[in-house]
This record gives C-alpha cells, structure tokens and sequence, in this order.
C-alpha cells in the first residue's frame, strides 16, 4: 500500500519513471472470486434441483442469491434470527460490524426459509435436540447435531459446478 501510495505521488509529479524499473511490482492475484453470470446461476440451480445429495447446497444456494448474504452468515445464522411475522432475518455477527442488517425475505428466499424448518422440525421429531441452527452440522449424514452450525458445502458446491449435461442422453457427467 505504501509503494502504491508513493507510485501516485511520483507520477503526478512526473518523476515515477525515473525508478519505475527499480521497483518490483506485486503479482496479481487470480484466486479473487467473481460474480456468476445469470446462466451460471440458472445452471447451478437447474443441476442442484436434479441431484438430491446437494439438496442443503441448493437451498444456501437459494437464499445467497435471494438475500445476499455470505457464506458465514449462512452457515451461523440461527432460528431465532428469523422473523416470521415480519418475513425477515437479522444478521447478528457478520464479518464487519456494517454487515449487522436485516434482510426481508422475498417469496423465494420465504420458501427456502419454510423448507429448511420443515427439516428441522422433522430432525426435532427424532431426537430431544432444540433446534437452534438453521442448517445444522452434519445435515444429510447419519447423525446430524443441530446445537453446531454446517462447516460448509464444499464437496456439494464442487460437484455441481463441475458436473456437465450430456446433450445426447440428458445425463449427468463428472468432467
């Protein structure tokens, strides 16, 4: 930041060419996420509604498009967050204090929010666990624990973005 700082200064004084070649510029970096294009998400829900096994990742999937909120929100985010009433979720702990907000709920994020406490009202019936996470650790395994927040989707995310419709059979193929 400092060398860039003084780069903008000795270039409006026109003298950064003097030791332009004597300062090593900072590789770019390429690992920066991007945004989806509106194909990308279409594909992505299109291939998550097909494959049962990504069933959590299509519904975050669904409510980051709908109510943009992060990954870390998502994963923290608590039944008591949300305002049935109201249609709308608090966001308590973000990754700045900016993100604290409160998000109103459109008809497709209230529906993912429903189906998402039809699971956990199902997960309540066979256990004594309150429920207190919205998508609790472990969700789709054999022991779910919904006192613990999801680690991610990682392996779900993976294999939606790298799986291809073959045209021909209508299948779908690992690449």
């Amino acid at each position: 930041m400092e060398v860039g700082i003084i780069r903008r200064v000795l270039k409006r004084a026109k003298r950064w060419s003097i030791v332009a070649d004597d300062v090593p510029r900072l590789p770019k970096r390429r690992d920066i996420g991007r945004d989806m294009s509106h194909e990308e998400k279409a594909r992505l829900l299109l291939l998550s509604a097909v494959k049962p096994e990504c069933l959590m990742a299509r519904l975050a999937l669904i409510l980051a498009l709908n109510t943009t909120m992060r990954g870390c929100e998502l994963k923290g985010l608590c039944w008591r967050d949300v305002d049935f009433i109201e249609r709308t979720i608090t966001i308590r702990r973000s990754k700045t204090a900016a993100g604290e907000r409160v998000i109103p709920l459109n008809a497709e994020a209230w529906s993912t929010v429903l189906q998402l406490r039809g699971r956990a009202r199902k997960l309540l019936a066979k256990t004594s666990w309150p429920i207190g996470i919205f998508i609790p650790h472990a969700e789709g395994y054999s022991k779910p624990d919904p006192t613990k927040p999801m680690n991610g989707w990682r392996s779900a995310w993976r294999s939606l973005t790298r799986a291809i419709q073959c045209s021909a059979c209508g299948q779908l193929q690992k690449l």
